[in-house]
């Protein structure tokens, strides 16, 4: 398909011209006015876009051999100029109605889906997360406790949900980097903390990283939803009734077909939450690194050199490379851009600093072999009662027969309070060896309150 059969061929060529602002926000002014009108006649726009753009109007700048611009002094006629050069190029559409024929500008589809585009770039706008986590499952869950005639377009829902979390996460994943480029590039320490505190906090973290962490955490409804799809898709009675729907949706053409889309919409959401985990483990990588980053940056920003010297360097990083080379620099002082490398440029050298001391005492030494046996019988301890292989190889054994919960595991004592802890971190690593999944029940005893918490090998499935 190609785009210009749907759009005029010269519709772009504006945005390359001159006046190329003015015709934006003419663009603006029209878009705006069907706001609040549902018909625009071609004398109202020219008196909106005076009122508008006067000032604009005047110092519009001549376009090739088309010198009427510069020639006429008319803003009605410059109005008419701006309007006849949308119309040429297929922004706007005039038609001629009633029986007086009044000509009645109109704004395409494709043109307004353009300029709101343009639009949300040039204000910024990002799009508000509204839950599709908790809105996947709390969907699901209502459906697999009655199963009614909505079935298909709540999975239908289901998926569309998923994929644009998919989208939003990449889309967060790449503003990260945005503004880590950004960081990079910033030399005022003020507009660096501006960009971070007020932009990066309010846009990424406030609105996105916040919400995935807390109240629609992955980790957290990825267990209940994955259990619900891996049961639908093999429960014929739920595919026969999702496909009969799809039928009578006309999204299928016979039975046989309607029932492997259904297969082929539970398998798409569960594959996509199994990549979740890996692309939310990247955006906090890249998270972190935009993070130290721009703490290094302003670090850097706020003790870097304010004698002569480092003020003369800045004074020449300032200037740009045609002022250099211009003769009247030359001409009263020697000054030439060079570049070079050598071994210190693969790293930072660390900032020595003299260190005061007070107050000192002797050091009581203890003999080398004593100190070193506590040592390592210390970290043998601690390996043994809470290290990584320790608690999944207790996990792994406990689950050999079947998936086990947090009601059926020894709760007496801290060992096992901070082994259920430590198990439930580590089955949320992505190359953790079993899975594990918070239950909306609590497990009580005298000393301790844990919730309720099933523990499964990967590649099985849950316990009924």
């Amino acid at each position: 398909m190609n785009l210009f059969d749907k759009i005029p061929e010269n519709l772009f060529s504006i945005l390359s011209s001159k006046n190329r602002s003015i015709y934006l926000d003419a663009l603006f002014v029209v878009k705006e006015s069907y706001r609040y009108e549902l018909n625009v006649t071609r004398s109202d726009m020219n008196a909106l876009l005076i009122s508008k753009l006067e000032s604009e109007m005047y110092a519009m700048e001549s376009e090739g051999d088309d010198d009427f611009i510069q020639t006429s002094s008319d803003i009605s006629s410059k109005a008419n100029f701006l309007i006849r050069k949308l119309l040429e190029t297929g922004w706007l559409i005039a038609e001629f109605r009633g029986m007086d024929f009044e000509n009645i500008i109109e704004l395409p589809d494709y043109s307004k889906k353009i300029l709101d585009t343009l639009e949300d770039i040039m204000n910024e706008k990002t799009t508000e997360y509204n839950g599709l986590v908790v809105s996947t499952y709390n969907n699901l869950t209502a459906l697999d406790r009655d199963r009614g005639d909505y079935a298909y377009q709540t999975l239908g829902r289901a998926i569309a949900d998923t994929r644009q979390l998919i989208e939003m996460l990449k889309d967060l994943y790449q503003n990260i980097g945005r503004y880590h480029q950004s960081a990079i590039k910033m030399a005022d320490v003020n507009e660096l903390l501006r960009s971070h505190f007020d932009d990066f906090q309010d846009v990424i973290v406030a609105k996105f990283l916040h919400p995935f962490k807390t109240f629609d955490s992955v980790p957290r409804f990825k267990g209940p939803i994955m259990e619900i799809l891996n049961r639908w898709y093999n429960d014929e009675e739920m595919i026969s009734l999702m496909g009969n729907q799809a039928l009578s949706y006309k999204a299928c053409e016979t039975k046989q077909e309607a029932e492997i889309f259904i297969h082929g919409m539970i398998s798409e959401i569960i594959q996509l939450y199994d990549s979740m985990p890996v692309l939310m483990h990247e955006i906090d990588i890249r998270h972190n690194a935009y993070t130290r980053a721009s703490i290094e940056k302003i670090q850097y920003l706020i003790h870097r050199d304010r004698s002569v010297k480092g003020n003369l360097v800045t004074l020449i990083n300032g200037l740009k490379n045609d002022v250099i080379d211009s003769e009247i620099l030359s001409s009263g002082i020697s000054a030439y851009r060079q570049r070079y490398v050598t071994s210190d440029s693969l790293y930072a050298r660390s900032r020595m600093t003299k260190s005061r001391v007070i107050s000192s005492e002797p050091v009581k030494t203890v003999a080398t072999n004593v100190k070193d046996m506590a040592t390592e019988q210390f970290k043998r301890r601690i390996q043994d009662n809470y290290g990584r292989d320790a608690v999944v190889k207790e996990i792994l054994e406990l689950i050999r027969n079947g998936n086990i919960d947090t009601s059926q595991m020894p709760l007496e004592n801290d060992r096992d309070f901070s082994r259920i802890i430590m198990a439930s971190l580590f089955g949320m690593q992505i190359n953790a060896p079993y899975d594990v999944t918070f239950k909306d029940d609590r497990v009580y005893n005298e000393k301790y309150d844990v919730p309720l918490i099933e523990y499964m090998k990967k590649g099985g499935s849950e316990a009924p």
